[in-house]
Formats: structure tokens, sequence, C-alpha cells
């Protein structure tokens, strides 16, 4: 019944998140900046595709993230203080801290490939 009503809550989060983009996405209309280029022929280009990638991969994280501390505070709230149940929320919550951290590191990827192309 836990497993059924997890899995029920992390369908609930990700239905939440995705319907939003969903209907922004129907909305709005697809800019030449926007897309993705067939051929990279200048910095600024190749720039441009990894800050797109990077931002996708930003987000997903982060969502990933979130859905997880969720997950493992309601873990630690109905743990019952049985320590198999406690050690499996806490490492869940610190896998969400390392997803954070991979995010902003992919947020800082773009800045470098500046400094390095120019």
């Amino acid at each position: 019944m836990k497993k059924l009503f997890a899995v029920f809550v992390l369908l609930s989060l990700v239905a939440a998140a995705a319907v939003p983009v969903a209907v922004s996405a129907v909305q709005e209309t697809v800019d030449e900046a926007d897309k993705i280029p067939t051929s990279i022929t200048t910095a600024t280009g190749l720039v441009n595709l990894v800050e797109n990638i990077t931002d996708w991969v930003f987000v997903l994280f982060l969502l990933l993230a979130v859905i997880f501390i969720i997950i493992g505070a309601m873990q630690f709230v109905t743990a019952g203080g049985k320590p198999e149940s406690v050690s499996e929320a806490r490492q869940k919550i610190i896998w969400a801290a390392v997803g954070i951290i991979v995010a902003l590191a992919a947020r800082a990827i773009p800045a470098v490939l500046k400094n390095i192309v120019g």
C-alpha cells in the first residue's frame, strides 16, 4: 500500500509539473532563436546550443531533486523509528542534493565554454 501511495504521489507531481509546460507549449510560437541549429558554423552557435541543452538538464535535475526530497521527507515522517527506513530516506535526500549540485554545474558549463571559445 505504501508503494502504491508513493507511486501515486510521484505521478501526481510529474503530472502537475508537466501540465503547465504542455499548456505553454501550445500557446507560444517558436522563435528562430529557440530552434536547435542543424549546423553550427560559429562559436556563438555552439554556445547557444550548449545553453539550450544545459537549460533542459537544469530543469530536469531540479524537478527530479524536488521529487526525491518530497519522497524522502515522506519516508522520514512515516518511518516510525525504523533505522532502515530512516537510512533509506536519508539516502534519497542526499542523492537529491547531488542532483541539485549537478543541475547547478550544468548552468556553469556555458559560462566556461564562453571563456574557452571567446
